[in-house]
């Protein structure tokens, strides 16, 4: 049976980027590595936390679903990032469909609160631009240590690859802003803590392919240019 020419392309490209390297270990040992940082930021969520009814808040149902939903779809599309960087386990439709769900969901769940329309329009971008900050700086070593564990390995789908990661990161920052932060407001909720996720994952697409692409051969092996 003949050997596919984009086969042979990556092997070669394998072949002369072969340093002496540390084995890759398995995606599942890696994302539970990878799962202290999360700990970490829940944690640092909770302590600096300015919400006085939070302890009356994780009695509520609705609350905790949401936090809980954005926790799940963070640890399945971190390991779908993970799964990327080994060539042969990048996302199926299947996964990712499943991995869109889960984030749709976690989204959906996170405005369950009513709208306030009576805040001032200052006090509405101040409030919103400080939570919008503090999930991007939250996000920040989750994604950092994704995107290292990625380049580890040899990501064949560096688009795929980098929006999940970017997805994974904001999807755990979010959940720990959800905790700390003491609106409950569907809009400042959909506004400012549901607009980093949306414009995070795509600029985090984008850098996959900046960073992430130096195995990728394009659609018919052509070679892409050097991350």
């Amino acid at each position: 049976m003949p050997v596919p020419s984009r086969h042979e392309a990556i092997v070669e490209r394998l072949v002369a980027d072969a340093p002496p390297v540390r084995r890759l270990r398995p995606p599942v040992v890696r994302l539970v590595a990878w799962l202290f940082l999360p700990v970490v930021v829940i944690v640092s969520a909770v302590a600096w936390s300015h919400r006085p009814d939070l302890a009356e808040q994780l009695r509520r149902p609705p609350f905790v679903l949401g936090v809980g939903t954005l926790l799940v779809a963070a640890v399945v599309t971190a390991w779908l990032a993970l799964r990327a960087a080994v060539p042969g386990g990048e996302p199926r439709r299947q996964a990712v469909g499943l991995a869109l769900v889960l984030v749709g969901t976690a989204v959906l769940l996170l405005p369950w609160g009513p709208v306030d329309t009576v805040v001032p329009l200052g006090r509405f971008v101040e409030a919103g631009a400080r939570c919008f900050l503090m999930t991007a700086l939250m996000a920040v070593p989750t994604f950092v240590a994704l995107f290292v564990a990625l380049r580890r390995g040899a990501t064949l789908a560096p688009l795929a690859a980098g929006g999940l990661a970017g997805t994974a990161a904001l999807l755990l920052a979010a959940a720990a802003m959800r905790v700390a932060c003491p609106a409950d407001d569907a809009l400042h909720l959909i506004t400012w803590h549901m607009l980093p996720i949306l414009v995070g994952a795509a600029l985090s697409a984008l850098a996959g392919v900046a960073w992430l692409g130096r195995w990728w051969l394009g659609p018919e092996g052509a070679d892409c240019p050097p991350a």
